[in-house]
């Protein structure tokens, strides 16, 4: 049974001053699917997240969630059915991992308002959901940035929200605490909620069950499942590297490997 569409961008076009940003980027979303969008710095896509977020309006073109133009939607109404999850930082405050967590339930308070027994609940939900209950009493500023990462997600859930929108959730991470986020991400999917995701590093995308939007010059140059669109001639385009994209011997995953560093490889093995 097909998937229903939740988001649809149709030729976004939106320029700085007389700088082009994105021009004629358009693809849609369907529930529980994952998107990772792939491009150099200055490619557009924080431009491009910032648009979906309401933040930014299009020169050209439209933005339909769930089947209404998104400026159709109050800020209250977006805040409720889709949620930002930056990179992880570090707040000025010291929250505890559950204070941060019930910030989620803001758009649905009046101003002032203490959380409920009910709002507390969802937190816990959501904490547990992503096993970082044992966290919900500790200091945000003090654990590691794994999982802050995790608690702004936990965040995001009790927002109740749709739709993800992550901002380079993984930047700044270790190697470890890169893959188990990633995987976390894959399974939230799995659940239905629908991601859009930012990242540098086209590994991410092969390592994932996922969608590839690759963005060069502010336009789409390749849309698809990543051992697709993640080749050759597009890292070349992109990162402006020759790179290899390999199998694992068992055919299964595949991952990126510099061609200097084969050439340096084959010549150890020489």
């Amino acid at each position: 049974m097909a998937k229903e569409e939740l988001l649809r961008l149709d030729n976004i076009n939106f320029s700085y001053q007389k700088r082009t940003i994105l021009s004629n980027i358009s693809f849609s979303l369907t529930q529980g699917e994952l998107i990772l969008l792939l491009g150099p710095n200055g490619g557009g896509k924080t431009t491009l997240l910032k648009i979906l977020l309401g933040l930014l309006q299009p020169r050209q073109g439209s933005v339909f969630f769930a089947g209404e133009p998104l400026t159709a939607y109050s800020r209250a109404q977006l805040a409720r059915r889709i949620a930002y999850v930056p990179q992880a930082h570090r707040e000025i405050f010291a929250y505890t991992v559950e204070e941060v967590a019930l910030l989620g339930r803001t758009p649905y308070q009046s101003l002032f308002a203490v959380a409920s027994a009910e709002d507390k609940r969802i937190a816990q939900a959501a904490l547990e959901k992503l096993d970082i209950a044992h966290l919900g009493q500790r200091c945000y500023t003090e654990i590691s940035g794994g999982e802050r990462q995790l608690t702004l997600i936990a965040r995001a859930l009790v927002q109740g929200a749709e739709l993800f929108i992550m901002d380079e959730p993984v930047s700044g991470l270790d190697y470890g605490n890169q893959m188990r986020l990633l995987e976390d991400i894959g399974k939230l999917a799995a659940t239905g909620i629908s991601c859009i995701m930012t990242s540098h590093f086209p590994d991410h995308a092969l390592l994932t069950d996922c969608r590839a939007v690759l963005l060069h010059n502010g336009g789409i140059i390749a849309d698809g499942a990543p051992t697709d669109v993640i080749t050759r001639n597009n890292l070349r385009l992109l990162y402006h590297i020759e790179a290899e994209v390999l199998a694992t011997p068992d055919g299964g995953r595949c991952f990126c490997l510099p061609t200097w560093a084969m050439r340096e490889e084959e010549r150890r093995l020489s």
